[in-house]
């Protein structure tokens, strides 16, 4: 099968498997097409990366808009705040209120602190996962950032950190529920993208479920 139709499938695939789990489109996907996708797609993307990525968009997804219930559309968010279940959506606009008081924009600074620490554990086994082809995983960025035109996206900075790096300069910049928000829709956009231009790992993992 050509490389383009098999990219073509694992986009449908991709989206029913990612709508399964509770998650949303970040923006529309784009098949990325750097060189260096042939060297990585089924050796440093391989089952085992593409699962931990589909479970890295749910979580984060779920972080953005709150937690599918089973039996409705609804969706309940992670966090709570003031007594009430939130979202980063719905944190935003308490963060947007005009008559916004010291205190509590203090307890929304608390929060945000508080979910910022659960984003770094959430993200650390996939920042683990791409150290062996890092620098590349960098320049796969740049290609995503110029097909979305998010040039300005903080996951470029983010990605070419050295190991152990990302954590402190994601708590320095990363200020506001809205910086965070717009943060995670470009990951999930990425991952997304990188799934679907990945199709030897790809149809490792689809077969890895065959056999289940």
């Amino acid at each position: 099968m050509q490389r383009t139709s098999f990219i073509n499938k694992i986009a449908l695939v991709t989206l029913y498997l990612i709508a399964q789990n509770g998650s949303t489109l970040a923006t529309v996907n784009q098949p990325l097409h750097h060189k260096s996708l042939n060297l990585i797609d089924g050796l440093f993307v391989d089952k085992h990366a593409i699962r931990l990525m589909i479970h890295v968009i749910k979580d984060v997804r779920e972080v953005q808009y709150g937690t599918r219930q089973q039996d409705s559309r609804h969706r309940i968010g992670r966090y709570v705040f003031r007594g009430e279940k939130h979202s980063i959506h719905s944190l935003i606009e308490y963060e947007m209120l005009q008559d916004l008081d010291s205190q509590l924009a203090q307890e929304l600074s608390n929060l945000l602190e508080h979910i910022k620490f659960d984003f770094v554990i959430l993200m650390k086994p996939f920042i683990n996962q791409i150290q062996g082809f890092k620098h590349t995983a960098h320049e796969i960025m740049k290609e995503w950032a110029e097909l979305h035109d998010r040039h300005e996206s903080f996951i470029l900075e983010w990605g070419k950190q050295k190991h152990g790096s990302e954590e402190e300069l994601f708590h320095q910049t990363i200020t506001s529920f809205a910086t965070f928000n717009s943060f995670c829709t470009d990951v999930v956009s990425f991952l997304e993208d990188l799934i679907k231009s990945c199709p030897i790992g790809y149809q490792e993992y689809l077969d890895s479920i065959k056999r289940k």
